[in-house]
């Protein structure tokens, strides 16, 4: 078995990463436009596990300054036994996570080169490989539900090009670890009052297949949520459209909390979904705005949750920058 290292995927990647189900401990997930999300990738490489001409897995990292993001780490289903063995089988350690364990450790020769990757901290077997990888908890990160039933539209409401919004972005956000920038992700977008541009944020579109909620009776709830009135125009299981926010700015010191809700729900009306997703470090200076947030009625419903940053390398400080392209 050898990695063989891409530019861009193979027919036979895509078809690994569009089939990869994600998520354990209850939340099961798929990406529906797995391949589109392929498009926007910063600086991609992609590393294929091949014995032969059979592509057994994949290794996708983003490159970026003085560290490499873990975008995928997808694999067989065949595969995935030996790389999830637990800690009694620690002494007879498996080929092939022996394999990807050299060669991760090839890709930080230098101090100062660091591969990350998120993780929920519930899902135990993500966890338990990552350490074995060399990866260690440096952070947690907060993730957010905001969501309308009924959202309304707004003249307010602007599109930005990429050149107009990224100076304001890299004022607030260029100092903060793993910050970075792709003009080819997301739609950048901005709030007006009285001609003048107050806040602005990015939005990227996903769209998920929902095969499985947390919960002991995660399965159940998913095949109940089409007949539950109030949350069943939230979430659509089979073909989940939804938005995810970050970059996040406010020009306006004197802006409103009202302001703030009616920007995010503009952009639902605008994109035309029901839901918007959001991660973010709370010990960075620029959250504050997450206090005039009212998320709503799916926020009230799951929660906030957290999500774990883990690193193999040298891991600088935060706060950290967090690209919810990064998350979806």
């Amino acid at each position: 078995m050898d990695f063989v290292q891409q530019d861009w995927p193979s027919e036979a990647v895509k078809t690994i990463i569009k089939n990869t189900v994600l998520g354990s401990n209850g939340a099961r997930y798929r990406h529906l436009k797995a391949l589109e999300q392929l498009k926007k990738l910063d600086n991609p490489l992609y590393f294929s596990l091949m014995a032969k001409e059979s592509c057994l897995g994949n290794i996708t990292l983003c490159q970026r300054k003085d560290s490499l993001y873990l975008r995928y780490f997808t694999f067989h289903d065949r595969f995935q036994a030996s790389l999830n063995s637990n800690k009694r089988e620690k002494s007879r350690r498996s080929p092939l996570k022996e394999h990807v364990s050299e060669f991760l450790n090839s890709l930080t020769p230098e101090k100062k080169q660091a591969i990350y990757a998120y993780i929920e901290p519930d899902n135990i077997r993500s966890m338990n490989m990552a350490k074995e990888f060399g990866f260690s908890p440096k952070a947690n990160i907060a993730m957010f539900h905001f969501s309308r039933r009924f959202p309304k539209e707004s003249r307010q409401f602007k599109i930005l090009t990429f050149d107009e919004a990224i100076p304001f972005i890299r004022s607030q956000y260029g100092n903060q670890t793993y910050y970075f920038e792709n003009p080819n992700s997301g739609t950048y977008a901005g709030w007006f009052v009285h001609d003048e541009l107050t806040l602005l944020a990015r939005f990227h579109k996903g769209c998920w297949e929902i095969q499985s909620m947390k919960g002991r009776f995660g399965k159940v709830l998913i095949k109940a949520l089409p007949w539950l009135p109030h949350i069943n125009k939230l979430i659509t299981p089979a073909c989940h459209k939804f938005l995810a926010f970050d970059s996040f700015v406010s020009l306006n010191p004197l802006v409103n909390a009202k302001e703030v809700n009616a920007f995010l729900v503009a952009a639902l009306a605008h994109f035309h979904v029901h839901h918007v997703m959001h991660w973010v470090d709370e010990s960075s200076p620029q959250s504050q705005y997450l206090e005039s947030i009212r998320w709503g009625l799916l926020h009230r419903i799951i929660g906030k949750s957290e999500i774990h940053l883990v690193v193999k390398g040298h891991a600088n400080t935060g706060p950290y920058f967090i690209d919810a392209m990064d998350m979806l």
